[in-house]
């Protein structure tokens, strides 16, 4: 019994020794795994082990799970190293906050180079407007204040030089009875008959001529006619010199000090009607023979004068007007404005049809269409009466043809005889090719005349199109109009054959764009899917789109654009606001006069109504710059959609 008795309480005691054997074990281990676990969390920064030590202390399974997802992550240390390594670049710059702020907020990784590039540049822009006294000003009134001051100043600048100019211009004049030569010039002016020739008066009176008017716009046939071979001037300016032989020229360069030749190449040449037709075909070069150039330009151009290109293109109030040639011609090189009225009747470059037949055999010119643009002569003064008028034929014949159609038409329409002015700057007039060059009007109607003869074959002779340079003839003709061009034609342009002939081929190309658009040009003239030039251009269209708007960003086809457009919506094919930002177009210019005075001038000759939005007003005042920006808006489409200008730039 004792022996049975005793038998559980040694298996207790057992136990007991052994529970205590196996707790001292497991404290041991517990102690040691302590160790290891805070030892591991050493291995992390701070806030990395503050998270990392409830898990490894916790509950065995879960400290498991993070030891077996440690070993798993065999790229951890590298990774978490280049992290470091990061963070020690962002101190530099003391942005090391970024990250763990970022992650906090629970950033995609994948956007954090964008959120690092963000907060760094805000920094940046802030540190700029903080210290730059120059930006220090940022609400819209005081830049637009100051903006229109240096308006103002400018203004005044040009006015005050040509009072000075006048003024020098008087000091000169001869005082009281102004001596010799003032006495013989008043003398001729009292004489009835037997005057002195005009030469040998210049010629004799030279000092009080030359002081009483110091300027002489001549042309050099009227210089070699009046002027004795020695008057001199200290400037001789030569305009339209794509028109002038170096021959005809040398008597006037020679009375110069200084020379300064004006013109331009793409346009007509001088005309040759009257050329020897015995040419020099030789191709060797003599040293005693004078070079043969074309012009005074080109032979200037080849003597490596100083160049200055001009640049901006004022004559065209609709860019249409200009593009195919701008293109065609120019290389784009032109700066041209966008017109505030986009589409309409009394703008840009519209195709006309006519059911003309070309008489190729007899008259050599198109009756019925001569016919059909008398008839858009009566209907311009009918509907625009306001708006000068000039037609161009390509021929003289059709031009003749036209001249006759006009004056029946007029006898049945004596009303409108007070319309048919003879005005030399703007009165109406019927002109041939070749005559045209340094005329312009509002208006333009140009008569094709050649077309299908009455057997309704189409050739492909154009009359002075054909000649060598015809191109330049063309260029000359599509460009006279301010603000309308219709082309009239007896066929359409995609029914002429491909030519060898480049200016048969440009004029096939002109008869496409005038009836089809700038489309049939190159896509990058076409500017419907234009994108916003940045992002802050794209905020702010947002804004436009968000109050229920149609906007246009980049309006324009070549040179200078609107950064934004806004469509009238009573009117779509008009802008009721253009809108500017202190961006990349408007930083393009490196001239103030230019960028704050002289582009808003001609875009609001072009009837565009302007609204700016300055980027230090958007970014720091953004309400205030919304409700200005609304205002603008309302005010804009509340005065009605735009009309063609009529002011000049």
């Amino acid at each position: 019994g004792t022996d049975s008795d005793g038998l559980p309480a040694l298996l207790a005691r057992s136990a007991r020794e052994s529970l205590a054997a196996w707790c001292g074990a497991a404290e041991k281990r517990a102690a040691r795994w302590s160790e290891a676990a805070t030892a591991l969390g050493g291995l992390f920064d701070t806030a990395r082990r503050t998270r990392l030590s409830p898990l490894l202390l916790g509950g065995f399974e879960q400290a498991q799970q993070v030891v077996d997802g440690l070993l798993a992550d065999r790229r951890g240390p590298e990774e978490w190293q280049a992290h470091r390594d990061g963070l020690a670049v962002l101190a530099r710059h003391a942005a090391d906050e970024l990250v763990p702020r970022a992650a906090e907020r629970g950033v995609d990784p994948r956007c954090l180079p964008d959120v690092v590039e963000q907060a760094l540049l805000k920094a940046w822009a802030e540190d700029l407007l903080a210290t730059d006294d120059r930006l220090r000003t940022t609400r819209s009134a005081d830049l637009d204040a100051r903006v229109e001051e240096f308006q103002e100043a400018d203004r005044h600048l040009v006015d005050a030089a040509h009072r000075a100019v006048i003024e020098a211009c008087n000091s000169r004049r001869p005082r009281g009875s102004g001596g010799g030569d003032v006495r013989v010039i008043t003398r001729e002016a009292e004489k009835k008959t037997r005057h002195m020739p005009v030469r040998e008066l210049l010629g004799r009176t030279r000092g009080a001529v030359q002081a009483v008017k110091p300027c002489f716009m001549m042309s050099p046939l009227t210089v070699s006619q009046f002027l004795p071979a020695d008057y001199e001037f200290d400037v001789v300016i030569f305009d339209e010199a794509s028109q002038v032989r170096p021959a005809d020229a040398v008597n006037c360069i020679y009375r110069g000090r200084s020379l300064v030749v004006a013109g331009d190449d793409k346009q007509l040449p001088p005309t040759s009607f009257f050329d020897s037709s015995v040419e020099d075909d030789s191709d060797s070069y003599d040293e005693a023979v004078p070079d043969s150039f074309e012009s005074l330009l080109n032979a200037c151009k080849a003597g490596a004068l100083r160049e200055l290109q001009l640049l901006w293109h004022y004559r065209s109030r609709h860019e249409d007007l200009i593009t195919f040639s701008n293109r065609s011609f120019y290389g784009n090189s032109m700066v041209t404005f966008p017109g505030a009225l986009d589409e309409g009747n009394d703008v840009g470059v519209a195709f006309l049809k006519a059911d003309g037949v070309y008489d190729r055999g007899g008259r050599r010119d198109n009756r019925a269409e001569a016919e059909f643009v008398a008839e858009r002569v009566i209907h311009h003064f009918d509907t625009r009466p306001g708006r000068t008028l000039g037609v161009v034929a390509l021929s003289q014949a059709q031009a003749s043809a036209i001249d006759q159609a006009v004056q029946q038409a007029r006898l049945r329409r004596p009303d409108l005889n007070h319309c048919f002015t003879e005005d030399r700057l703007d009165g109406f007039f019927v002109k041939n090719l070749e005559s045209v060059q340094g005329d312009e009007r509002d208006v333009m109607i140009m008569s094709i005349g050649y077309g299908p003869d009455e057997h309704g074959r189409l050739g492909l002779n154009f009359g002075p199109i054909n000649k060598g340079g015809g191109w330049r003839r063309l260029n000359v003709a599509v460009t006279r109009a301010r603000y309308r061009m219709e082309v009239v034609a007896s066929f359409h342009g995609n029914g002429l054959a491909d030519s060898t002939n480049e200016s048969v081929q440009h004029l096939k190309r002109y008869l496409e764009y005038a009836e089809n658009g700038p489309a049939v040009l190159a896509r990058d003239l076409v500017q419907g899917d234009a994108e916003p030039d940045s992002p802050f251009e794209e905020s702010v269209i947002e804004v436009l789109k968000g109050w229920g708007h149609r906007v246009q960003p980049q309006v324009g086809v070549a040179g200078y654009r609107i950064d934004i457009g806004l469509r009238h919506p009573a009117a779509p094919g008009a802008y009721a606001l253009g809108i500017e930002c202190d961006g990349a177009m408007y930083h393009s210019s490196k001239a103030a006069r230019d960028r704050d005075r002289l582009r808003e001038q001609v875009l609001v000759g072009l009837g565009w109504r302007l609204h700016r939005i300055w980027g230090t007003d958007w970014y720091r005042g953004r309400e205030a710059a919304e409700q200005r920006l609304r205002e603008a808006v309302e005010q804009a489409i509340a005065a009605g959609p735009p009309t063609a200008a009529t002011a000049p730039p």
